[in-house]
C-alpha cells in the first residue's frame, strides 16, 4: 500500500499505540534486570513497589522533547516508562507530539502534586484511597528533589519528571533501585 492512503495511515497509528502501550507494559511487568523496574504484585502494572520514573516527554529537561534521542537517553539513565505524545495529523499520520489542547483517556489517576491554588493534590489519603482500589498514582510534573522525595516516602506509584537523572538517583540513594 502506498503511504498516502488513508486505512494504511490509520492502521500504522493503532499499531504505534499499540506499541507503545505494549512497551509500557512490558517495561513495568518484567523480570528485574539492572535496568527495569519489578514485577508488580498488585496485578496492576503501573503499581510495582516502588515509583515507576517517568520522563516527561522523554525526560524534556534534558533532550529535545517528544523525540527518539530523548526516549533513548532517558530510558539509558533509568527511566521506566516512555511518555510519548502520539496524536495523528489531520492526513492521518501519527507524530509525536505534545499540545495542551488534545484529549485523552486516561487509565490511572495522574493528578498534578499541587494545584494551582498551592494546594497539595497528592495526600496520603488519596493514596489510601487510590491503592484500595488498586489504582496508580502518577503525578505530573515534579522536577524539584524535595517534592521528588516527599512523593517517593508518601508512597506514590511514579512521577512524571523533567530530569530523570535526579529522580534515579533519589530512587538509588533511598535504596530503591
Amino acid at each position: 500500500m502506498r503511504v498516502g492512503h488513508r486505512p494504511f495511515r490509520e492502521a500504522a497509528a493503532a499499531m504505534l499505540a499499540v506499541s507503545l502501550v505494549a512497551g509500557l507494559l512490558g517495561c513495568a511487568t518484567s523480570t528485574p534486570t539492572s535496568s527495569t523496574a519489578p514485577s508488580s504484585s498488585t496485578g496492576n502494572p503501573f503499581r510495582i513497589g516502588r515509583p515507576l520514573v517517568i520522563p516527561h516527554g522523554g525526560g524534556d529537561g534534558l533532550f529535545p522533547e517528544d523525540t527518539l534521542y530523548a526516549y533513548e537517553h532517558s530510558i539509558a539513565l533509568g527511566g521506566d516508562v516512555i511518555d510519548a505524545d502520539v496524536q495523528v495529523t489531520a492526513d492521518g499520520v501519527p507524530i509525536a507530539f505534545h499540545d495542551a489542547t488534545f484529549v485523552t483517556t486516561q487509565l490511572v489517576s495522574q493528578p498534578e502534586f499541587v494545584a494551582s491554588d498551592g494546594t497539595r493534590r497528592i495526600t496520603s489519603d488519596y493514596l489510601a484511597f487510590s491503592h484500595s482500589k488498586n489504582i496508580a498514582v502518577l503525578t505530573w510534573t515534579v522536577d524539584d528533589p524535595a517534592d521528588m522525595t516527599k512523593l517517593i516516602k508518601l508512597g506514590v506509584d511514579g512521577i512524571y519528571t523533567r530530569r530523570p537523572d535526579v529522580m534515579v538517583k533519589l530512587l538509588k540513594d533511598m535504596g530503591m533501585m
